[in-house]
């Protein structure tokens, strides 16, 4: 099996890791608070990173653990501001899973493969082509036929601002862990991601209810976040290791490829409804993200 391969389907497995995480995210956040619930998911992250983490240095894989001592200040700063910025996303996309429609939100998660793409574009010096503008011009033409009567009123639906937010935090995120992935391996910054994830959370928890440990939860919600911890370190580590070997392109492609998936099990199991609109909106951003790789 060619490095290509195996990379190709280290990202298909990320994919699933992550797909499996939001309907699990989907099913125990109803009326829970949402930053309660990945400071658990993150303490369990953590701990599946560290084990894996440890295994590994005993391997001396330099590519996958990344020796953190080759590391300046500047480094850490860089890496932290992108870890940091990195959290929103996390933050909005389960407020938008708490509030939207799952069948609505994951498909379009794929913005985030836009935005990713366009700061590409923009950090590392690539030029837009002719299809990367008509990729605008078709996601905007789908974003304002959507919202059409709500911009009439000077409004825009909440669960597409927090898609639009998420997908931002994350899409920008995206194409910026290259710097950090560079310099301390893929393994290494997964950790470190997760670690600003727990921080954060704990100066929302201090700043919001002056407190640095949240409430117990019930134990199916707590399992939950354990099995979520397990997927987000599982889809976490091995889609940074994917980015590490082929491009940010090549990256989203692959993630476009579960929306149908995610299509057919929203409107079974949560009976979402769609409307016309949805689907305008859905195919406007899938052949908006296609457009963007060429």
């Amino acid at each position: 099996m060619s490095l290509y391969t195996l990379t190709i389907i280290q990202k298909l497995l990320s994919s699933v890791f992550f797909f499996l995480s939001g309907l699990l995210w989907k099913k125990i956040l109803k009326n829970q608070v949402n930053y309660h619930l990945i400071y658990y998911r993150t303490l369990f992250s953590i701990l599946f990173l560290f084990i894996v983490t440890l295994i590994l240095s005993y391997f001396d894989n330099d590519f996958s653990y990344g020796p953190l001592s080759k590391a300046d200040m500047m480094d850490w700063v860089i890496t932290l501001s992108i870890c940091f910025f990195s959290f929103f996303g996390l933050y909005y996309f389960t407020q938008a899973l708490q509030k939207g429609r799952f069948t609505i939100v994951v498909p379009m998660s794929s913005l985030t493969g836009f935005f990713a793409v366009l700061s590409a574009v923009l950090f590392f010096k690539q030029s837009l082509t002719f299809a990367q503008v008509l990729a605008f011009i078709v996601i905007f033409v789908g974003l304002v036929y959507h919202q059409y009567n709500d911009l009439i009123n000077l409004r825009i639906s909440r669960e597409l601002l927090l898609i639009l937010m998420f997908t931002f935090f994350w899409g920008v995120s995206f194409s910026l862990y290259l710097i950090p992935i560079e310099t301390f391996g893929p393994i290494n910054f997964t950790l470190i991601l997760e670690v600003c994830v727990l921080v954060s959370t704990l100066f929302l928890l201090f700043f919001k209810e002056r407190r640095i440990f949240p409430k117990p939860t019930d134990k199916i919600t707590f399992y939950g976040c354990i099995a979520i911890g397990f997927c987000v370190a599982g889809g976490s580590m091995l889609s940074n290791i994917a980015l590490a070997k082929v491009s940010v392109l090549v990256n989203v492609l692959i993630g476009l490829l579960f929306e149908g998936l995610v299509l057919i099990i929203g409107i079974k199991f949560f009976k979402d409804k769609i409307f016309f609109k949805d689907w305008i909106l859905i195919i406007a951003i899938t052949i908006g993200c296609i457009l963007i790789m060429f």
